[in-house]
């Protein structure tokens, strides 16, 4: 059998304990994120700042507007401190169009990414900055 080396031990034992910490705080993120229901389908929306401690930047909270067609049933479970949310129907989209707009209020402008995750799909990143709208077309269907 063979042994495994004090510093292999370490670097295991390291990258353990960094690994649970990074999958924690993503975790700890998400779940305070905005998750919709539109039509049977879950579309979470996740507003991130790169580079920067949100804590340290952002001021009030972080406004998502869901504009889905005014045929479909739509809802939103409520998501943690720091977030305005509303949902709004309107009559030129098509039931299988919604957009989401993003705006983070903070001191100064900073890059601000929006992630949408539709169900279980691949999460399609858009960009803007902060104190603007970040528009999120997404397409609903199958």
């Amino acid at each position: 059998m063979r042994k495994i080396s004090a510093a292999t031990t370490l670097a295991l034992l390291l990258a353990l304990i960094l690994g649970s910490t990074v999958v924690y705080a993503a975790y700890h993120w998400c779940m305070d994120d905005p998750v919709f229901h539109i039509d049977g389908k879950t579309v979470c929306v996740e507003p991130w700042l790169d580079g920067v401690d949100p804590a340290d930047v952002v001021e009030g909270p972080v406004r998502v507007k869901m504009y889905v067609s005014k045929d479909v049933d739509a809802y939103f479970e409520d998501p943690g401190d720091g977030f305005e949310v509303e949902i709004i129907h309107k009559g030129n989209l098509d039931e299988d169009e919604a957009e989401v707009r993003v705006k983070v209020p903070t001191k100064g402008k900073f890059p601000v990414g929006v992630t949408v995750t539709i169900d279980d799909s691949d999460p399609e990143l858009f960009e803007g900055w902060t104190n603007k709208w970040v528009k999120c077309e997404i397409d609903l269907g199958d």
